[in-house]
């Protein structure tokens, strides 16, 4: 056990290190980690350097399942991954209870879509910066995210993808919609 928690030590250790480095060479003061596993919140609440804030991305549990069942070919049972998508959002409400209200913003993926411009600015003031024009600026600019293969194209006009409604065989999306509707009822899906 004391070997495991020294490994998991020097993990953040150098995650740690990776940002003040890339906030040192960048000259800026705010890293965002675009982790998409809620694992590593508590491990870096520990760390006193860290001044950690959750923003918590929602997306219509449907279109997830939908998604998944692209991407894995039609293979992904969408109560699957509806059960999957209430596990890491409660998962995520709890770690919002843990570092508090004004360390946690959670939005929706579809309102982001509809109102980019309005979910940027409530970012912005949550964590505590200027409010940038971003979305008319994305292409103009020099932008990267590390790994990302969309960041070698223009960025094209933000919409949310609604082809689930259609496209979604009506028994995945009632499976989909059993396993996580109290969880997406208090989303406000529907």
């Amino acid at each position: 056990l004391q070997i495991y928690r020294r490994h998991v030590q020097q993990i953040f250790n150098r995650i740690a290190a990776i940002a003040r480095a890339a906030l040192e060479v960048s000259g800026k003061d705010l890293f965002v980690d675009t982790s998409k596993t809620v694992a590593r919140v508590p491990h870096l609440l520990r760390r006193p350097e860290i001044d950690l804030r959750i923003i918590h991305v929602v997306r219509d549990v449907r279109a997830v399942a939908w998604s998944a069942r692209k991407r894995e070919c039609e293979r992904q049972e969408a109560a699957d991954t509806a059960r999957h998508w209430v596990r890491t959002h409660q998962a995520a409400l709890r770690l919002g209870r843990l570092v508090g209200e004004d360390r946690y913003f959670r939005f929706r993926w579809e309102d982001f879509c509809t109102a980019p411009e309005s979910v940027l600015a409530g970012i912005c003031a949550f964590l505590g910066v200027e409010p940038v024009d971003l979305v008319p600026r994305v292409n103009t600019a020099t932008h990267h995210v590390i790994g990302n293969t969309m960041r070698l194209r223009p960025v094209r006009p933000i919409r949310s993808d609604e082809t689930w409604r259609e496209a979604l065989d009506p028994s995945q999306r009632v499976a989909a919609e059993r396993c996580a509707r109290e969880l997406s009822r208090s989303f406000g899906y529907r």
